[in-house]
């Protein structure tokens, strides 16, 4: 199996990011390269580590440090698990939907610097949400979370929004009144408003913006929405799905299929039919459109409201949780130790020569150095 890591390692991949600076604020791209940088340097002995020592017979062991980023596969994955177990402890106890908000392709390079868009127009798309819930059924209280996905199929950048909702609200006396339906044509016609005005209140003086809007207008070209939506009755497995698009690189390894240096052929699921289809891309094109998904540091992918939002009353919080909240375990976090063992049944803390705990002594790294526990000092 090719791994990015492998095809980022195999070309220059510095001089592929610096030609795409331009396109990035100074901050905004200095943060891709640091991203990419410790992705590919995830795991790497030689890098960063951490070594142990059993304080009887002396034997060592060492572990690698891993990179944190969500552009990594394997960092990714233990992210999405606990956000996505964490959320599910503040789910209410009702039916959700899953929704599904697109931008058209004349529009998307737009959002690419400036990704806090995507925010703007999903705190508009609130309000158009809370109108619906108020005025047709005199809902007061509802929670939808919003999830930024920035690309499609073939790992292109395509920003689209979805959403899970409660099917339904609390009403001022805290009666719940399920809702089922939300109207096409509303919502739809709302939806082209709001990412239309945004764009325009964003890049005010861009005529080529501005001529591709009044187009958009003139010829009546709508926006795809999904609000028929499907019902999710299990939120965890629905959060872990959206999630994992959240933190990890937007092409999953598996699907890569070749690479020989020069370009790489990946694979997609084509829609209804779901048939494969390989794509070719050469290595520089391919980069590109990774990396391009990183988002800005400190952007947060999900916008929470209504019940989910963290500065929902907890006044109300606490009235809705007595009823309404699911019961369920707590899920325990685990350790990097205590997952290793889970997994294969060894306690990589535990001496393999004579059964003791083993005590942290070093940690490396390539730029800061060596610290040694044992000193409490650096090296």
């Amino acid at each position: 199996m090719y791994t990015i890591k492998q095809i980022f390692n195999s070309v220059n991949h510095t001089n592929i990011l610096n030609s795409i600076q331009e396109f990035f604020s100074k901050d905004y791209f200095n943060h891709i390269k640091d991203t990419v940088f410790k992705s590919i340097n995830c795991k790497n002995f030689d890098f960063a580590r951490i070594e142990y020592q059993c304080p009887h017979c002396g034997s060592r062991a060492c572990k690698p440090v891993t990179c944190k980023t969500k552009f990594c596969p394997c960092c990714s994955k233990i992210y999405t698990e606990n956000w996505a177990n964490k959320l599910n402890q503040q789910m209410i106890n009702q039916k959700h939907k899953h929704l599904l908000f697109t931008i058209p392709k004349e529009l998307r390079s737009f959002f690419l610097n400036n990704r806090e868009l995507l925010t703007s127009i999903s705190d508009s798309l609130n309000s158009v949400f809370k109108d619906h819930f108020w005025k047709k059924y005199k809902i007061t209280h509802f929670g939808y979370i919003t999830f930024f996905h920035t690309f499609g199929r073939k790992s292109n950048f395509n920003p689209h929004l979805h959403i899970l909702i409660t099917c339904g609200g609390f009403k001022e006396t805290l009666q719940w009144k399920s809702v089922v339906f939300f109207p096409y044509s509303p919502f739809k016609n709302s939806w082209k408003y709001i990412v239309t005005t945004a764009l325009k209140e964003a890049f005010p003086n861009d005529y080529k913006l501005l001529n591709i809007i009044n187009s958009i207008w003139k010829n009546q070209i709508d926006f795809f929405i999904d609000v028929k939506g499907t019902e999710v009755y299990n939120s965890l497995n629905a959060l872990k799905y959206l999630g994992r698009y959240l933190a990890r690189p937007p092409l999953a390894e598996y699907r890569i299929t070749h690479f020989d240096g020069k370009s790489v052929t990946f694979w997609y699921e084509q829609l209804p039919e779901k048939n494969k289809v390989f794509l070719e891309l050469p290595v520089e094109k391919f980069i590109k459109q990774l990396v391009a998904h990183i988002p800005p540091k400190g952007f947060k992918m999900i916008r929470r409201y209504g019940l989910y939002s963290r500065n929902f009353s907890q006044e109300l919080k606490n009235l809705i949780k007595l009823k309404h909240l699911k019961r369920q375990k707590a899920i325990i976090k685990l350790t990097w130790a205590e997952r290793i063992e889970k997994w294969l049944g060894i306690n990589p803390l535990k001496c393999l020569q004579c059964g003791s705990n083993m005590i942290l002594t070093i940690f490396f790294h390539k730029k800061y150095g060596i610290f040694d526990f044992r000193l409490k000092k650096k090296i």
